[in-house]
């Protein structure tokens, strides 16, 4: 994977995110690839839950016509509030209703998955909406990865009546319930997924696995997350740890899958 070009990093804040320039670098290597030299502007691209549009406008400035599309409408605001890309368009509208006229070429859903109570109707309903052949970009946590992990110790100690002095711990150090990805205060996880439960999803919705990488490992984990504001660096250490680990230690996945004729 190529490193990240200032171009598109100026229409993001995922720099700044521990493991977000992971997950934003492996999302476009995955649409540039299967661009395989078609004009951008030809290849139309749905970001659903696009939150603040940190993937989406990136994207749109290499060229490509995007919809980002979400149900929390204080984070479509902010995301079209950046007039600089005029083929970027955002919508506050139910991704498991959504229609469009057109079918798309790409979709992208990122960490979305793991929020939804019913992840096959959402990934049934992207299959209707991806021309034959098309690309989803599937990013997901590791249900039982290290990120994961940290999360269910969290909620133990809340469950012990120390939540709130790990919260104020951690606001300490600047971290706090607020995410760069969307302004939506209710985003739990519901879905804790293995490869093998993710893979068996995605085939019953009639989709293929072109392609499957390991995105981080701890760089999201506090206090390595700390760590990463005070050294950037760290992030591609990350991930090239994540990269040789077996994916279950990893702390998440990526999936190129491809739409069944």
């Amino acid at each position: 994977m190529s490193p990240s070009s200032e171009g598109y990093l100026q229409f993001t804040a995922y720099a700044s995110e521990p493991g977000g320039l992971t997950r934003l670098d492996a999302v476009i290597d995955a649409v540039e690839r299967f661009r395989a030299g078609r004009p951008a502007s030809a290849i139309p691209i749905l970001d659903v839950g696009c939150g603040t549009g940190n993937l989406a406008k990136p994207l749109a400035s290499l060229g490509y016509p995007m919809l980002g599309i979400d149900i929390d409408g204080a984070s479509v605001e902010e995301a079209a509030r950046d007039a600089r890309l005029p083929n970027a368009r955002f919508a506050q509208a139910d991704p498991l209703t959504y229609r469009s006229e057109s079918l798309y070429g790409v979709v992208v859903l990122s960490e979305v998955l793991e929020h939804l109570p019913e992840p096959a109707r959402m990934l049934n309903h992207l299959h209707e909406l991806l021309v034959p052949g098309g690309l989803l970009v599937l990013t997901v946590p590791n249900g039982y990865g290290p990120w994961e992990a940290m999360n269910f110790a969290k909620k133990a100690l809340a469950r012990c009546g120390l939540g709130g002095p790990l919260l104020a711990f951690q606001r300490a150090f600047g971290f706090g319930k607020a995410t760069l990805q969307s302004r939506n205060p209710h985003l739990e996880h519901v879905q804790f997924f293995t490869r093998h439960k993710l893979r068996k999803l995605v085939s019953q919705a009639g989709f293929d696995v072109a392609r499957e990488r390991n995105l981080s490992t701890l760089i999201g984990v506090f206090p390595f997350s700390w760590l990463f504001r005070r050294t950037p660096a760290l992030e591609a250490l990350d991930r090239g740890l994540a990269a040789w680990l077996p994916a279950p230690l990893a702390s998440s996945w990526l999936l190129e899958l491809r739409r069944r004729d």
